[in-house]
């Protein structure tokens, strides 16, 4: 039998085509989660396990950028920094719990 695709909507399954099997076939449905990253069993704690784990991140190639992407980086990062220094000072004279008397 083959594989066919739907999507959860509003509680019910909705299949992306009718499938060619036989009325009052059983299904199984269970959900497709695309991970990132390891998973449990990967994420073992012993020595071999973290050697492999060292090594696939030292193969990570480093970020390169030209000096005009890197000054767009640093010129976000400082203006996301002032938004919320702005913020929170904003949140912290609206909600004083102990106001001036």
């Amino acid at each position: 039998m083959s594989v066919i695709a739907g999507r959860l909507v509003n509680g019910t399954i909705l299949l992306s085509g009718a499938p060619a099997w036989p009325e009052g076939t059983e299904v199984l449905v269970t959900p497709r989660i695309d991970s990132v990253g390891m998973t449990e069993d990967e994420q073992g704690d012993d020595p071999e396990s973290i050697e492999r784990w060292i090594a696939e991140m030292e193969a990570i190639p480093p970020l390169v950028m030209d000096p005009e992407d890197e000054a767009r980086m640093w010129a976000a990062l400082n203006e996301y920094k002032e938004f919320n220094k702005t913020a929170m000072r904003r949140q912290m004279e609206e909600n004083q719990l102990c106001p001036d008397e």
